[in-house]
């Protein structure tokens, strides 16, 4: 390798280190108290997501869930450095379900980094160490460019739709025979109580003296 080559490898490698010590700062320190924010504000949604992964835990031992205090199934790192994502959905995550987004890094998120909600007409400013939970699987989504010389990384975590569909299915596959069958609820009856599971405003309302509150 030339010089320079070299140079920019061991540029590139120095970035990563910086973005892994990044993502697991926030592994150890902040996901601990993302899990109050989310039975405070989402709470039906905290209900059903925890009750689902703590059975699949039960039936399957060897499938844990990555992160102890919230009730998802998978967890990606974005470690950048410079953490980036271009407009998209998440098609395969439970439509009526959350995700959280994480970031991290040294970046000005009053100049880069905005998180944009394309069908809900948000901008979001996201600065580092700030969480947002928000349906990927029904708002297409992206993030700016961050500055020059700044780093972003970034942790998301969620759960697979077909992991639900997995339980609803009494945790059979459909391969495994005619006799899978879901139980109780049909297409249009799980979509409206999917969505019945988020707090109304009146609910919220009466959050706000909590230690959670927006």
């Amino acid at each position: 390798l030339r010089s320079e080559g070299i140079s920019n490898v061991l540029k590139y490698l120095k970035g990563k280190l910086k973005a892994l010590v990044w993502t697991k700062h926030l592994a150890n320190t902040h996901f601990v108290n993302a899990s109050g924010p989310f039975q405070t504000w989402f709470e039906g949604v905290y209900d059903c997501d925890e009750d689902t992964i703590c059975q699949l835990e039960r039936r399957l031992p060897s499938c844990q869930r990555p992160l102890p205090h919230l009730p998802f199934a998978a967890v990606t790192f974005n470690i950048g450095p410079k953490m980036e994502c271009h407009k998209h959905i998440d098609s395969s995550n439970l439509v009526n379900g959350l995700c959280l987004v994480t970031a991290g890094g040294k970046f000005d998120h009053q100049l880069g980094g905005h998180l944009l909600l394309h069908e809900s007409k948000h901008i979001l400013e996201l600065a580092s160490g700030s969480s947002v939970f928000f349906p990927s699987a029904c708002i297409t989504h992206e993030n700016l460019p961050i500055g020059q010389g700044d780093t972003r990384v970034s942790m998301v975590c969620y759960t697979s739709g077909a992991l639900f569909h997995f339980a609803d299915q009494g945790f059979a596959l459909q391969a495994e025979g005619k006799n899978v069958k879901e139980k109780g609820q049909s297409g249009l009856e799980r979509w409206t109580s999917g969505w019945g599971r988020f707090s109304k405003l009146r609910k919220c309302s009466n959050c706000s003296n909590s230690a959670y509150c927006l």
